[in-house]
């Protein structure tokens, strides 16, 4: 059964550094889409994140915010280098000379210059944050499935009932199609007749027009390949992987199906079965837009 694109999951757990708490909440997107809310220290942690998250959604917009409570961060090994250091302090000497200033080159001006001081996070003790959040990770994304699923469910239930709608309005189109070609031709033959004011007419005439008149209001394709459709529509339904942009792409092409009939019948209960039927789709096609 398809999940919907919108829920939230969140996840909690603990370790010798502190608690650390995951909430995911995902929207409907075209594509698949992450945006992080993280503590500055976890940002090493980010591709790892992604691809966990990315392994269990894949379509839809998809916002991760992860709290931090603990005293305890991860380890920095500072290193200064000596050499830029000194590059620095001759270059901004020989300036101070240049315009003849009267400061001080002072430490704290060379050591905020870029790669003078450099510094890397023990890898341990990522490796150990990195453990406590995929717990919380794990079981935050674990309730989010529950939430989309819960959600997916109502949208296939409404989708069925909308789908068994258009088919019975498909199947009216059909019945009332039959009579079509006989209809245009007892008022195509009462016309003929009111305009030459007698009973005598051109019966082949008459057959030639209500012919082609038959030949262009045929809508037996396109019911037929309507049906399929619907048919192909109720299949996915059944599929668990992500189904949304299959089923966008089917109802397109239903909706081309049913302008053809709208356009080829010329009947007025016809029109009105068309008219409902547009009106179910655009409603299925706004709830497909939530499915993944």
């Amino acid at each position: 059964m398809p999940r919907s694109m919108t829920g939230f999951g969140r996840g909690e757990a603990k370790s010798s550094q502190g608690k650390v708490i995951v909430e995911i909440k995902t929207l409907n997107h075209r594509y698949f889409d992450i945006a992080f809310r993280l503590p500055n220290h976890f940002s090493l942690l980010e591709a790892k994140i992604r691809e966990c998250i990315h392994r269990n959604i894949y379509r839809g917009r998809v916002n991760v915010s992860i709290l931090y409570e603990g005293t305890k961060q991860p380890v920095e090994n500072l290193s200064i280098d000596k050499n830029v250091a000194a590059s620095y302090y001759r270059l901004l000497s020989q300036l101070k000379r240049q315009l003849r200033l009267t400061d001080q080159v002072r430490l704290e001006q060379i050591a905020a210059f870029p790669n003078v001081i450099s510094y890397e996070r023990a890898s341990e003790d990522i490796d150990k944050l990195w453990s406590v959040v995929k717990k919380a990770l794990i079981k935050a994304l674990n309730k989010l499935e529950i939430a989309r699923k819960a959600e997916g469910k109502n949208l296939t239930r409404d989708l069925r009932k909308r789908i068994r709608i258009i088919e019975k309005d498909i199947e009216r189109i059909k019945e009332r199609a039959d009579g079509v070609v006989e209809r245009h031709k007892a008022r195509l033959d009462a016309k003929v007749k009111n305009i030459l004011a007698g009973p005598e007419l051109d019966k082949n005439r008459l057959a030639t027009e209500v012919a082609i008149f038959a030949e262009h209001s045929d809508i037996t394709e396109e019911t037929v390949r309507a049906a399929s459709h619907l048919a192909a529509f109720k299949k996915k339904l059944l599929i668990k992987e992500e189904v949304g942009r299959t089923l966008e792409f089917i109802i397109q092409e239903l909706h081309r199906e049913i302008n053809t009939i709208s356009a080829k019948a010329s009947d007025y209960t016809i029109s009105k079965n068309v008219i409902a039927i547009k009106g179910e789709l655009e409603k299925i096609r706004e709830q497909v837009q939530n499915i993944e």
